[in-house]
């Protein structure tokens, strides 16, 4: 039973490995064929996180997790945004 169940998890992730290395190219387009109809140029699109900077996660979850939001961010803008729009990232701030 063990060695059926093995089989056929590893046949399963076999699967999922061909279908994502198969699946075409991103298009320029974006998702679902969807078009920049309405341009964003001068808008700003703010994105947020709850990683906590303080704390016993954030060494895991706080300071790294920024710096990679925010080389994404700046990856983003560098190709132009989201459909012109200029994005930045926000830190959200909350209380207990």
């Amino acid at each position: 039973m063990r060695k059926k169940s093995f089989v056929l998890l590893s046949l399963l992730v076999l699967a999922s490995l061909l279908l994502t290395a198969c699946r075409g190219a991103a298009t320029p387009e974006g998702p679902a064929g969807r078009t920049c109809a309405d341009g964003l140029e001068g808008e700003t699109i703010t994105f947020y996180s709850q990683a906590g900077l303080t704390g016993p996660l954030s060494t895991i979850l706080g300071t790294g997790f920024v710096a990679g939001f925010n080389d994404g961010i700046a990856a983003l803008n560098e190709a132009g945004g989201i459909c012109g729009a200029d994005c930045r990232f926000g830190l959200g701030r909350y209380a207990i």
